[in-house]
């Protein structure tokens, strides 16, 4: 097994402008050095929208636009995004490499309390992609709040979860404490990549981005503020704690 080097991109986004987004973090990921994967936020290039018709199919712009800068970078590629599929219409977390998309994973609880379950249609599995050997969790912003499908198995156990979100900021101490719960009741890394500034409808976001072993402790939380964050996940270190204290062998 090999560690794992991650980055994140937390950002300010703009509000249903594709090409805004799509020149913004063509700048930010020419700022990134050697890393494993890279990671940006919920619905990267539109912000947050209910608007179904910025939806694109996979093979559209955006997700080619995910291609070419993996290739470019050397890296593999993770964001959200709409994407449709005959009548319906995803909130879709898509992993690329140069060569093209390497894993898909539809958001499974939609926010019906910003009318994302009128436009969209809901996932109804999980996603694991395997990357250096590490098994990571594909999710997406509200599904953080429902722990029973983030639920890690003892007997085929992933080792990262990745919660892509657009989370703001008067319910941040709740995504801040669900990360941390989330990485202590599944014995694995969590990274929770979001977003700063403020949306079209005015609600604001205070980033706090953030990485966490699966002891919970805090690895790095950005501040409200545009950052590119890198760090390297130690898989020794996860080997340990499963070996030395392993809660997941007692789920019933």
């Amino acid at each position: 097994m090999q560690d794992l080097k991650v980055t994140y991109l937390q950002s300010h986004q703009y509000w249903q402008d594709k090409t805004a987004n799509l020149n913004h973090f063509s700048d930010l990921l020419k700022n990134v050095g050697d890393t494993d994967l890279v990671l940006l936020p919920e619905m990267f290039n539109t912000s947050f929208s209910m608007d179904s018709s910025f939806a694109e199919e996979i093979q559209g712009n955006s997700v080619q636009w995910m291609i070419d800068q993996s290739k470019a970078g050397n890296f593999l590629l993770g964001a959200t995004l709409m994407i449709k599929e005959d009548d319906a219409v995803f909130n879709r977390f898509v992993i690329v490499n140069g060569n093209g998309v390497l894993a898909e994973y539809s958001k499974m609880h939609l926010f019906s309390h910003a009318g994302e379950t009128k436009e969209f249609t809901a996932g109804t599995e999980n996603s694991i992609i395997e990357i250096n050997g590490w098994k990571i969790l594909m999710k997406v912003c509200y599904d953080l709040r429902f722990p029973l499908d983030s639920r890690n198995q003892f007997n085929n156990p992933y080792d990262l979860a990745i919660y892509l979100a657009n989370w703001p900021a008067k319910r941040s101490y709740a995504w801040s404490t669900l990360l941390k719960a989330r990485a202590i009741e599944n014995q694995c890394f969590v990274i929770g990549v979001n977003r700063i500034g403020k949306d079209g409808n005015g609600h604001a976001y205070d980033g706090s981005s953030a990485i966490h072993d699966p002891w919970g402790n805090t690895i790095h939380e950005s501040e409200n503020r545009d950052e590119i964050y890198t760090t390297t996940l130690d898989y020794k270190e996860l080997q340990k704690i499963r070996e030395n204290f392993n809660t997941l062998k007692d789920e019933v």
